[in-house]
Protein backbone atom coordinates (compact mmCIF):
# COMPACT_ATOMS: atom_id res chain seq x y z
CA UNK A 1 0.00 0.00 0.00
CA UNK A 2 2.69 2.40 1.08
CA UNK A 3 1.60 6.02 1.58
CA UNK A 4 -0.86 7.52 4.41
CA UNK A 5 -2.83 8.70 1.29
CA UNK A 6 -3.13 5.31 -0.02
CA UNK A 7 -3.97 3.83 3.05
CA UNK A 8 -7.07 6.52 3.54
CA UNK A 9 -7.82 4.87 -0.19
CA UNK A 10 -7.90 1.54 0.82
CA UNK A 11 -10.03 2.07 4.10
CA UNK A 12 -12.89 3.75 1.59
CA UNK A 13 -12.61 1.42 -0.69
CA UNK A 14 -13.01 -1.55 2.14
CA UNK A 15 -16.11 0.36 3.08
CA UNK A 16 -17.71 0.71 -0.32
CA UNK A 17 -16.98 -2.78 -1.27
CA UNK A 18 -18.73 -4.65 1.44
CA UNK A 19 -22.07 -4.55 2.47
CA UNK A 20 -21.63 -5.99 6.03
CA UNK A 21 -20.01 -4.68 9.44
CA UNK A 22 -19.81 -6.36 12.94
CA UNK A 23 -20.80 -4.34 15.32
CA UNK A 24 -19.33 -4.84 18.74
CA UNK A 25 -20.91 -3.54 21.25
CA UNK A 26 -20.47 -4.40 25.82
CA UNK A 27 -23.46 -4.53 28.05
CA UNK A 28 -23.12 -3.08 31.63
CA UNK A 29 -21.13 -5.83 33.23
CA UNK A 30 -18.90 -5.39 29.64
CA UNK A 31 -19.98 -8.57 28.24
CA UNK A 32 -18.79 -8.22 24.48
CA UNK A 33 -21.20 -8.97 21.69
CA UNK A 34 -20.56 -8.90 18.01
CA UNK A 35 -23.31 -8.40 15.38
CA UNK A 36 -23.07 -8.90 11.49
CA UNK A 37 -25.19 -6.01 9.87
CA UNK A 38 -26.41 -4.78 6.34
CA UNK A 39 -24.75 -0.60 6.61
CA UNK A 40 -24.62 2.27 5.01
CA UNK A 41 -22.37 5.19 4.96
CA UNK A 42 -22.82 8.33 4.03
CA UNK A 43 -20.40 10.24 1.62
CA UNK A 44 -17.74 11.78 4.00
CA UNK A 45 -16.90 8.18 5.90
CA UNK A 46 -17.95 9.86 9.08
CA UNK A 47 -21.29 8.12 9.99
CA UNK A 48 -22.71 4.91 9.06
CA UNK A 49 -26.43 3.37 9.61
CA UNK A 50 -28.43 0.04 10.12
CA UNK A 51 -31.43 -1.37 11.24
CA UNK A 52 -32.13 -3.53 13.96
CA UNK A 53 -35.00 -4.67 16.02
CA UNK A 54 -35.00 -2.94 19.48
CA UNK A 55 -34.85 -5.53 21.26
CA UNK A 56 -31.80 -7.41 20.09
CA UNK A 57 -29.08 -7.89 22.33
CA UNK A 58 -26.79 -5.12 20.28
CA UNK A 59 -29.54 -2.49 20.61
CA UNK A 60 -29.87 -3.05 24.44
CA UNK A 61 -26.00 -2.59 24.88
CA UNK A 62 -26.00 0.42 22.49
CA UNK A 63 -28.80 1.79 24.96
CA UNK A 64 -26.64 1.12 27.86
CA UNK A 65 -23.14 1.89 26.41
CA UNK A 66 -22.44 3.98 23.16
CA UNK A 67 -19.63 3.13 22.44
CA UNK A 68 -19.02 0.27 19.98
CA UNK A 69 -15.92 -1.16 17.40
CA UNK A 70 -16.83 -1.69 14.31
CA UNK A 71 -15.10 -4.11 11.32
CA UNK A 72 -15.26 -4.15 8.31
CA UNK A 73 -13.42 -7.18 5.60
CA UNK A 74 -14.00 -9.73 3.05
CA UNK A 75 -14.73 -12.91 4.20
CA UNK A 76 -14.30 -14.31 1.53
CA UNK A 77 -10.34 -13.40 0.79
CA UNK A 78 -7.50 -15.55 0.71
CA UNK A 79 -5.61 -16.39 4.39
CA UNK A 80 -3.22 -14.56 4.36
CA UNK A 81 -4.43 -11.84 2.05
CA UNK A 82 -6.90 -10.23 4.45
CA UNK A 83 -7.52 -6.64 4.08
CA UNK A 84 -10.10 -4.54 6.59
CA UNK A 85 -11.03 -1.96 8.43
CA UNK A 86 -11.50 -1.26 12.13
CA UNK A 87 -13.49 1.81 13.75
CA UNK A 88 -13.61 3.02 16.86
CA UNK A 89 -17.44 4.62 17.13
CA UNK A 90 -20.40 6.09 19.44
CA UNK A 91 -23.88 4.79 18.21
CA UNK A 92 -27.36 5.46 18.84
CA UNK A 93 -30.95 4.87 17.97
CA UNK A 94 -31.60 7.36 14.83
CA UNK A 95 -34.74 9.88 16.32
CA UNK A 96 -37.02 11.93 14.12
CA UNK A 97 -34.97 14.62 13.47
CA UNK A 98 -32.47 11.98 11.62
CA UNK A 99 -34.69 9.92 10.19
CA UNK A 100 -35.14 10.97 6.18
CA UNK A 101 -31.53 11.41 6.27
CA UNK A 102 -31.03 7.48 7.35
CA UNK A 103 -33.72 6.12 5.38
CA UNK A 104 -32.41 7.95 2.05
CA UNK A 105 -28.22 6.72 2.92
CA UNK A 106 -29.84 3.65 3.49
CA UNK A 107 -32.38 2.68 0.51
CA UNK A 108 -29.64 4.47 -2.25
CA UNK A 109 -26.51 1.84 -0.86
CA UNK A 110 -29.15 -1.05 -1.01
CA UNK A 111 -30.65 -0.13 -4.27
CA UNK A 112 -27.10 -0.18 -5.28
CA UNK A 113 -26.10 -3.69 -3.91
CA UNK A 114 -29.17 -5.03 -4.48
CA UNK A 115 -29.42 -4.28 -8.14
CA UNK A 116 -33.18 -3.71 -7.23
CA UNK A 117 -35.10 -0.51 -6.34
CA UNK A 118 -35.74 -0.20 -2.37
CA UNK A 119 -37.23 2.82 -0.94
CA UNK A 120 -37.58 2.81 2.92
CA UNK A 121 -40.88 5.07 4.41
CA UNK A 122 -38.99 7.12 7.43
CA UNK A 123 -42.59 6.63 9.36
CA UNK A 124 -41.75 2.52 9.34
CA UNK A 125 -38.51 3.04 11.51
CA UNK A 126 -39.79 5.66 14.68
CA UNK A 127 -41.50 4.74 17.57
CA UNK A 128 -43.90 2.48 18.16
CA UNK A 129 -41.94 0.60 15.34
CA UNK A 130 -39.58 -2.70 16.96
CA UNK A 131 -37.34 -1.75 13.99
CA UNK A 132 -34.75 1.59 14.24
CA UNK A 133 -32.32 3.04 12.24
CA UNK A 134 -28.95 3.17 14.53
CA UNK A 135 -26.34 5.88 13.52
CA UNK A 136 -22.65 5.09 14.11
CA UNK A 137 -20.46 8.04 14.07
CA UNK A 138 -16.81 7.19 13.19
CA UNK A 139 -13.84 8.59 15.85
CA UNK A 140 -11.34 6.74 14.78
CA UNK A 141 -10.44 4.21 11.67
CA UNK A 142 -7.92 2.13 11.12
CA UNK A 143 -7.08 0.03 8.13
CA UNK A 144 -5.67 -3.43 8.37
CA UNK A 145 -3.48 -5.19 6.07
CA UNK A 146 0.29 -6.42 5.21
CA UNK A 147 0.86 -6.93 9.14
CA UNK A 148 -0.21 -3.89 9.64
CA UNK A 149 -2.97 -1.55 11.30
CA UNK A 150 -2.38 2.58 10.56
CA UNK A 151 -4.63 5.61 11.93
CA UNK A 152 -6.06 6.85 8.79
CA UNK A 153 -8.11 10.08 8.24
CA UNK A 154 -11.55 9.95 5.73
CA UNK A 155 -12.21 13.38 6.45
CA UNK A 156 -10.24 14.60 3.13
Amino acid sequence: MGTVDNYAKKAMQIIDSNSYMVVCTSDKGAIPWGAPVFFAHDRKYSKAYFISAIDSRHAKNISDNSKVALAIFDSTSPIGILEGVQIEASAEMVGKAEIDEATKIYSARLSAKANAPEKYDPKMYLPPSEFRFFKVKFDCVYVTGEDRHIEVDLSG
